[in-house]
């Protein structure tokens, strides 16, 4: 989680310097464990990356007064305790309910979709991974603002994912469904809500475990911030008359709270 804070900084220098870490850190690990294979590497990199970038930020002589610098200190710092819980977020000029929300309502904006790359390996021996991308479909479950402090906030979706295996499948006519049925929760369920985009699942008419995945575009293409206050977006200018469908159920009435206070250290 902490690596993927730092692009929500709005720093041009201060990435490079996480990869750099990031690519220290990998070589300690793997000096540290010679005889592990690279999945495991992997694991114990993901796993301790975040406690030693914080003394390694610590320990190293950062200017004071810099824009880099304080980004920096303020993700090995970490996020405030208290974050904020949203069931409703505007991303990507996409409109997300999480699945909660929709319970009792007959539209559906809970689908979420993003593409990874990801380290395949053929077995436990195997010493030469292969790149790839893969595309996770999800269902959102939660939505948490973080406040790393000095207006640094990064918001992240929790979703329920499948990605590959018994879960996907392709039917005759090329549609790609997917099965949600008793998903297990990912090891990995969250990511930055600026990386989702939107996606449809209609229940296959012949087993209702399965849905059909259906791609879709944001519904206005602005160059605009993730913001948790969808009832204002959607009534401002930016949803105009032409954008939005007459015939679509649209909740106008605002909740006047703007979020529930959660702790992020559970």
């Amino acid at each position: 989680m902490i690596c993927c804070g730092l692009e929500e900084f709005n720093s041009h220098l201060a990435p490079f310097y996480l990869i750099e870490s990031n690519s220290e850190h990998r070589g300690i690990v793997q000096l540290s464990h010679p005889r592990l294979p690279l999945h495991q590497i992997e694991r114990i990199h993901s796993e301790t990356f975040a406690s030693w970038f914080a003394n390694h930020i610590e320990d190293t002589n950062l200017p004071e007064d810099d824009p880099i610098s304080n980004d920096l200190r303020s993700l090995a710092r970490g996020p405030n305790i208290i974050g904020i819980q949203y069931h409703k977020f505007v991303s990507n000029g996409f409109r997300f309910h999480t699945k909660e929300v929709e319970r009792k309502r007959k539209t559906q904006n809970c689908g979420v979709t993003v593409r990874a790359t990801t380290s395949s390996y053929s077995s436990i021996k195997d010493h030469n991974p292969v790149l790839s991308e893969l595309d996770y479909y999800g269902i959102l479950q939660n939505v948490i603002e973080l406040d790393y402090g000095g207006g640094r906030k990064v918001a992240l979706f929790e979703c329920e994912w499948v990605s590959k295996g018994k879960r996907l499948k392709l039917d005759e006519d090329g549609f790609m469904l997917a099965n949600f049925k008793d998903v297990r929760r990912h090891n990995e369920p969250y990511i930055l809500a600026s990386q989702a985009m939107q996606v449809f699942y209609v229940e296959d008419p012949n087993d209702c475990d399965w849905h059909v995945i259906i791609t879709t575009d944001a519904r206005a293409k602005y160059n605009m911030q993730p913001m948790a206050d969808v009832d204002t977006y959607l009534q401002s200018c930016i949803c105009n008359s032409e954008d939005c469908n007459e015939h679509e159920e649209v909740v106008w009435v605002r909740d006047d709270i703007a979020g529930v206070e959660i702790d992020t250290d559970l």
